[in-house]
């Protein structure tokens, strides 16, 4: 998924990273509310996701899971959610322990000089992906936007639209493209 690029990977995993909060609480609630569709929408994403970095353990666990939620199984989902979360959690600790083990000393090459054109151009490319649902070029798109997530200014924002492509949220991605690109 990453080209066999060490900063691709980095990046996936910041992205992973920054969703990761934001679908442990979602989750929870859903439990709490026994929200089963939303439920599923959340532990499929994040299976995907899971997938996505290589963490086949936790995308393995959210698939039983999101398999108990199409058969509306809230029993068997009560009990091993929790498991899940935990999991999730350990996950998100080791990715941030490494990432910032990793980035100490210094900030991106680059991260000051940004093509803003070639950033235009990508993104263009992955909000049409993103539009037509096409893996490929979603996943191409996403090769060549994923540097600018490092930059200074634009990074964050680069960094959230990347993350909701990763967790398959494309209409959301497709907003957020549209609004940075106004921005721009």
């Amino acid at each position: 998924m990453s080209g066999g690029l060490i900063e691709n990977y980095k990046s996936t995993l910041g992205i992973f990273l920054g969703d990761g909060a934001k679908k442990t609480r979602e989750i929870r609630k859903c439990l709490a509310n026994d929200d089963l569709r939303l439920y599923t929408t959340y532990v499929h994403a994040l299976k995907s996701a899971a997938a996505n970095i290589g963490a086949r353990e936790l995308s393995e666990m959210a698939q039983t899971l999101e398999t108990a939620g199409n058969r509306e199984d809230l029993t068997f989902i009560h009990t091993h959610s929790e498991r899940l979360l935990s999991a999730l959690e350990s996950l998100m600790e080791n990715i941030s322990n490494a990432l910032k083990a990793d980035t100490q000393g210094g900030t991106a090459d680059g991260a000051d000089s940004v093509d803003m054109d070639l950033l235009k151009a990508g993104l263009i490319r992955l909000a049409e992906a993103v539009d037509n649902v096409d893996p490929r070029a979603i996943k191409a798109a996403v090769k060549s936007v994923q540097p600018f997530s490092q930059a200074a200014d634009i990074g964050g924002d680069v960094s959230n639209i990347l993350q909701s492509v990763l967790m398959g949220e494309y209409e959301e991605a497709a907003a957020m493209i549209k609004t940075f690109q106004v921005n721009l």
